[in-house]
């Protein structure tokens, strides 16, 4: 024992050992407990935004209308975010490994346990209308990229997907009035995917997937979507009438 403990100090009076105060080491835990912090907040916040936006575009319905449908949900979801959550995650789970408790857990438990969390905590937020009221608050504080994210997910939808009233029935249709008070003229065939034993009617809401030419739709599918309630929901209506948060715009 003591013949290692005459080593040890001929090491370190030989410079072959680099002997570093604590407060280094302190220094170094906190940074390091600072960043899986922002790494962990910055996924959910990512994560459940994306939640958030296919929801409220009406995104999340496309996948039920067929291979069009499933095709235009890949194409228009937005993998912008979806790849800011899945990097703040590799960050994430690169500064995890770091602490001993990690070090023996397989590759994939890990990262199944940090997408878990990531997945509960955007469930969290997303109950608690984070982003309804973050979205009010930026109607009247056009601040830059954050207000055109929030102005997109909540007033706009991606090309191709409609939603509105029936105002009346055609012969291979039905005449659509849009949220903006557009009227499109919508074609329904074989090819349209409808659900099973499901007729449109006058009155209803419903969203219809299909680009527009000339006020013209040929639908690739039609689905009822109650957009006045899942928009008051989204919007945090309930919120609002309590004196929290804003509208809007």
């Amino acid at each position: 024992m003591s013949e290692l403990k005459n080593n040890l100090l001929k090491k370190i009076k030989s410079g072959e050992i680099d002997m570093k105060p604590r407060w280094h080491f302190m220094l170094k835990a906190g940074l390091l407990l600072f960043g899986i912090v922002v790494a962990a907040l910055l996924a959910i916040y990512f994560l459940s935004f994306t939640i958030f936006f296919i929801r409220q575009t009406g995104l999340f319905m496309t996948p039920g209308l067929g291979f069009y449908g499933l095709s235009y949900f890949i194409l228009t979801s937005p993998w912008l975010l979806i790849g800011a959550s899945l990097g703040f995650l590799l960050v994430l789970y690169l500064l995890v490994k770091h602490y001993s408790f990690s070090y023996k857990q397989p590759l994939l438990y890990s990262l199944l346990a940090l997408v878990l969390l990531a997945l509960l905590g955007s469930t969290a937020l997303n109950k608690a209308l984070l982003h309804q009221r973050i979205g009010g608050f930026m109607a009247d504080r056009p601040l830059p990229v954050m207000a055109p994210m929030y102005r997109q997910a909540l007033d706009e939808r991606p090309e191709g997907l409609s939603v509105g009233t029936i105002t009346s029935l055609t012969d291979d249709g039905f005449v659509l009035e849009t949220e903006r008070g557009e009227s499109l003229i919508v074609s329904v065939n074989s090819k349209t995917r409808l659900a099973r034993g499901y007729r449109y009617q006058v009155g209803e809401s419903v969203l219809v997937l299909g680009f527009t030419r000339n006020n013209e739709v040929v639908a690739r599918g039609v689905r009822p979507f109650d957009n006045n309630k899942l928009r008051a929901e989204m919007r945090g209506e309930r919120f609002r009438e309590s004196g929290f948060g804003r509208p809007a715009r």
